[in-house]
């Protein structure tokens, strides 16, 4: 009877430690569902980004996410995964081989390059991306399938219920919890990205950094480096709201805006405070010549036959102007 009892209790501690061992590893689980972003912040100091991914091919995505970063003002802009760039899943960071899929809300840390160094996405939700069949403040019908958007978070980007817009759904259990609904004309953003590209190919210009944004049709721009800690050459190209013709290209001046400083003309001119009244300056302004404008679109002038100096007109006094001198040695060569 004693050897009985000694093995049941032998029985119960064996099914009480592994009951307990499941629990503990589901703990650890939950616990670490939130990534270790201290494991990717070792690859140096940068910006967390979150957002939709609207397009994707290959190795590169478009997200849509205000960025408070430079030179991008605002998204939607272009990312890359890189050879280092790895992804949160099951509780570890790993590899990521190619770009998440459209429709997918993620978080990403960047340090300071496109590339990204590490990406969470919320493995609780599924994701659906899609064309617009029919909508209502009851349902939605993506792709021949409803969905209800009762009691649902519903971010409408659009200005009106159009068939043709297109919708990225979040699904826990098959119910949707967040529902974003966009313009017709966003679906038009890697066209026009991949038409930038192609036309920047061929001036020679490989961008670093990409960004768009809707002005009566779609503004692309990019950026031989993605912040301004260097002296910036960027390009912008204009196009159709289908984004097949480009309407108007631009090539923007050189400028950095961490250091103040801008180039043009292969010189370089810093920014020192000075602020002058055209009469106290002894400035003709109908001898301004316009030396370029900055992808902020600000403009610059010069003073004919003499670039010592450039000019640009502060919004706070029409009357005035900022004036950039030229940077000689050691300052031009630091950037």
């Amino acid at each position: 009877m004693k050897r009985k009892q000694l093995i049941g209790i032998l029985i119960l501690v064996l099914v009480t430690a592994t009951f307990m061992a499941y629990k503990w590893s589901f703990f650890q689980k939950q616990t670490l569902a939130d990534p270790l972003w201290e494991e990717i912040h070792q690859q140096g100091s940068g910006i967390t980004v979150s957002g939709t991914v609207i397009s994707a091919k290959d190795k590169e995505f478009i997200i849509d996410v205000v960025r408070e970063d430079a030179p991008t003002s605002r998204a939607p802009s272009l990312y890359f995964v890189g050879d280092t760039t790895k992804i949160w899943e099951k509780n570890k960071w790993q590899k990521l081989k190619k770009a998440p899929s459209v429709g997918t809300i993620l978080m990403m840390y960047i340090p300071f390059r496109q590339e990204a160094a590490g990406i969470f996405i919320d493995k609780n939700y599924q994701y659906v991306f899609g064309k617009v069949d029919k909508w209502d403040n009851d349902s939605i019908t993506i792709d021949k399938t409803t969905y209800n958007l009762q009691d649902v978070y519903l971010e409408n980007k659009t200005t009106a219920n159009k068939v043709g817009s297109f919708a990225i759904l979040s699904l826990q259990n098959g119910k949707v919890q967040y529902a974003e609904i966009w313009p017709e004309e966003m679906s038009h953003i890697p066209t026009a990205v991949e038409t930038a590209q192609k036309r920047w190919l061929e001036d020679g210009f490989r961008p670093k950094d990409i960004d768009i944004y809707w002005d009566e049709g779609w503004v692309v721009t990019g950026y031989q480096h993605p912040f301004k800690d260097q002296l910036n050459q960027s390009k912008r190209l204009f196009f159709t709201p289908d984004a097949k013709t480009i309407k108007a290209r631009k090539d923007l001046l050189a400028f950095n805006e961490l250091e103040m400083q801008i180039e043009f003309r292969g010189k370089v001119y810093a920014y020192f405070g000075l602020e002058e009244l055209l009469d106290e300056a002894d400035i003709e302004e109908t001898k301004l010549e316009v030396a370029g404008e900055n992808y902020l679109g600000e403009i610059y002038y010069y003073l004919e036959n003499d670039l010592s100096n450039l000019y640009t007109r502060p919004a706070w006094n029409k009357k005035a102007f900022i004036v950039w001198k030229e940077v000689i040695g050691d300052v031009a060569s630091s950037s």
